[in-house]
């Protein structure tokens, strides 16, 4: 997948929350980006902007395509979105909600097939999350509802994957399945697009990071060339240092500045 950002802006009323950011993404540098940077600089914005979900000034080519010229429908074949938060989803039954995945593949008004019911199972399954499927949504945990719209986003076989912090809700268990998730969907080809607070999750993941600074890009490169201690105390403005343990990185606060 090619992704092309050019002199791309964005402003709510009179504040600036993105300016200027030009970006080139190309499926051979790799295929997990990190998206790192303070709270409020933009970061959920810039995904929504390449989901197609903000307007924007500038340019946005995927596949060298404008990202304007596609249809919802086409659009949501090369994208998946999953959102920090969930808000107005009616008490659907949770395999209903998984299945709203072939919606970009068979229409809003059409009936899921036998074959699109087994592709939800299937991902309901591959995440542990089965014994949900009838389950009203609404009435599941946090965590739950998040693996809930993961298997829905793998339900609809984008070639994309963009998550907004899809960690955030989840136990420690499954943030560690979540992340050998995204390392297992990469190596199937899956281009996935995240944002973090947890710059470990950058370098074990052996991602590409892109470092969101007052709105526009800082930094973006290779994990291991550009997420150093020095970067990251300068970014949050606290001393930090990074460890690495059985072959685990780890991020922590240096005591000893």
């Amino acid at each position: 997948m090619h992704l092309e950002l050019k002199n791309l802006s964005l402003s709510y009323s009179k504040r600036q929350v993105l300016s200027s950011i030009n970006f080139v993404y190309d499926e051979d540098q790799g295929n997990i980006i990190c998206i790192l940077g303070r709270n409020g600089v933009g970061k959920s914005t810039l995904l929504k902007c390449i989901c197609g979900y903000e307007k924007f000034s500038g340019t946005i080519l995927l596949d060298h395509q404008n990202l304007l010229e596609y249809s919802s429908y086409e659009l949501a074949r090369k994208i998946a979105y999953i959102p920090q938060k969930y808000s107005s989803i009616p008490p659907f039954r949770v395999l209903d909600i998984v299945l709203m995945g072939r919606i970009p593949w068979i229409g809003y008004f059409s009936m899921p097939t036998y074959e699109d019911e087994k592709i939800a199972l299937e991902k309901m399954e591959y995440l542990g999350i089965l014994h949900l499927r009838d389950k009203i949504f609404s009435d599941l945990s946090g965590g739950e509802q998040q693996l809930v719209m993961l298997a829905s986003a793998l339900t609809q076989e984008s070639e994309m994957i963009v998550f907004d912090e899809s960690y955030a809700h989840l136990d420690f268990g499954n943030t560690y399945r979540f992340l050998k998730l995204v390392e297992n969907l990469a190596n199937a080809g899956k281009t996935i697009i995240m944002t973090t607070h947890a710059p470990e999750h950058a370098l074990n993941l052996n991602a590409l990071s892109l470092i969101l600074k007052d709105g526009t890009i800082g930094l973006y490169g290779l994990t291991n060339k550009i997420i150093t201690a020095e970067v990251l105390s300068s970014l949050y403005e606290v001393p930090v240092k990074i460890s690495k343990q059985d072959g685990q990185y780890m991020c922590l606060f240096d005591g000893d500045h």
